[in-house]
């Protein structure tokens, strides 16, 4: 290598370490807020003041230069900057948006010029987030949504929460910044859905959004009240109908399945009667969805009530009635009748009457049964105060001579009724010769002789008196 060759190279590497040596460097990037203020600060200023200044703001405005000792700033930022002469450092104060950008700095050192460059962002704070969505009723499985979020400020970052829970993507919710799509939405993807909005100089703000979700009807479920497997005729009931929907869904209802043209959740059968009975069910539709359900037929059967007033074997339980009472009147009263004539029940009551001074015979009263019998000894008989008719008789025992004990059979008295409607005292005759046609007998019998009716007249009814 010549000496000429050496010669340059060695120039070249002294003005190259003398230019890195002399390379101004600023602080910076730079975050500010409105309203603030910012310092540009050389981090290798010069050892000896500059002896011209340039600042220049992002719109390449000269926002102030010096010379020795001359200085001009500019209009729009007089009152707004102060700048160190020394140092080359510059404050800007009551900072705007417009504030944000690049600067530059130039200075010149014994007419050397150097120069260097920072950035400075004035951040906005958020406000005016708001979230909303393409669309907002949507029908489950059919439709998809795109949720958007915007905010004022200076670069915000967006979040999307569904109720406190952070929404993530996944295949069918993709997000994309401030935007959150969710494909074939379903009844959970109703919200609230919350956008939050922040910078790094502000505190988050957030914006909710609803969506309304219409879905079913699910299925249609079926019940009846009250619950039975037949139903008596002129009975009433109650058929209900529920479903999982939204909106609510409207129901009908079918019989074997045709509509009856009746609508609501509960249909009550008032006074059913078996024409009534078959397989009913009910139809559950949304509006909205345009989707319906149909429940399982559930059979109903009516069947024919008993008649209250119809006993066993379809009589009516008056006519039972009757003929229980018939049958107690014809297998009662004769063993009454019978005890009766035994004396076992209701014993015949008896009343002295006075004797003859020649007898110890009483007076008694007698039932009359009515039977013929002629050729009887004669036997007075009393009217009994003047009654027309005469239902017992007393009977007075003739004089005979014999006695109680003589052994004799039954003295047979025959009494005549006359009309007694003209005041005239019953007659007494023999054979029913005398007075009415009809003949009234009376059995009397001596006491400790034994009752019994005389043997030559058949189905003889006599009374028996005792003294």
């Amino acid at each position: 290598m010549d000496s000429h060759t050496l010669l340059t190279l060695w120039i070249l590497a002294a003005v190259g370490l003398c230019s890195c040596q002399d390379e101004l460097l600023l602080d910076g990037p730079l975050n500010r807020t409105v309203g603030g203020n910012v310092v540009f600060t050389l981090i290798n200023p010069p050892s000896i003041p500059p002896s011209r200044i340039t600042w220049t703001s992002p719109s390449i405005t000269e926002i102030i230069t010096t010379l020795d000792d001359a200085e001009k700033i500019h209009p729009d930022y007089t009152g707004r900057i102060s700048l160190n002469k020394s140092t080359a450092s510059l404050e800007l104060s009551n900072l705007t948006p417009n504030d944000t950008g690049e600067y530059t700095l130039s200075i010149s050192i014994n007419s050397v010029p150097q120069q260097a460059k920072t950035s400075l962002t004035v951040f906005v704070n958020i406000s005016n987030v708001r979230a909303e969505a393409d669309q907002n009723e949507l029908v489950e499985f059919n439709s998809s949504v795109t949720l958007t979020c915007s905010a004022s400020g200076t670069l915000p970052s967006f979040r999307w929460l569904n109720g406190s829970t952070s929404v993530t993507g996944s295949d069918r919710v993709l997000l994309d910044k401030r935007n959150l799509t969710i494909l074939n939405v379903t009844r959970y993807d109703d919200g609230p859905f919350q956008c939050e909005a922040s910078n790094m100089f502000s505190d988050h703000m957030s914006s909710d959004v609803n969506l309304t979700i219409h879905y079913g009807p699910d299925s249609a479920v079926f019940s009846v009240t009250p619950d039975a497997s037949n139903y008596s005729s002129g009975s009433d009931i109650t058929l209900s109908c529920s479903s999982e929907s939204k909106p609510a869904a409207q129901f009908q209802w079918a019989l074997n399945g045709t509509f009856l043209g009746r609508e609501g959740k509960e249909m009550v059968l008032e006074n059913v009667q078996t024409s009534q009975s078959g397989a009913y069910s009910c139809w559950a539709y949304n509006s909205k969805t345009q989707r319906y359900k149909t429940s399982s037929p559930t059979t109903i059967t009516v069947i024919v009530a008993p008649d209250p007033g119809v006993g066993v074997g379809g009589f009516p339980t008056w006519a039972i009635a009757v003929i229980v009472i018939a049958v107690l009147i014809v297998l009662v009263i004769p063993v009454i009748l019978v005890l009766k004539k035994k004396g076992k029940i209701c014993p015949p009551k008896s009343r002295e009457a006075p004797a003859k001074d020649n007898s110890p015979m009483e007076l008694n009263y007698a039932d009359i049964s009515h039977f013929q019998r002629k050729n009887v000894q004669r036997v007075d008989q009393g009217n009994q105060g003047g009654n027309e008719e005469t239902l017992y008789s007393g009977v007075r025992l003739p004089s005979s001579p014999a006695g109680p004990t003589s052994g004799q059979g039954p003295t047979y008295a025959d009494i005549n009724f006359q009309n007694n409607a003209a005041g005239m005292r019953p007659t007494l005759g023999h054979g029913g010769n005398v007075g009415d046609q009809s003949t009234v007998y009376a059995a009397v019998k001596p006491k400790g002789q034994a009752p019994g009716p005389p043997r030559q007249v058949p189905d003889v009814t006599y009374a028996q008196v005792k003294k």
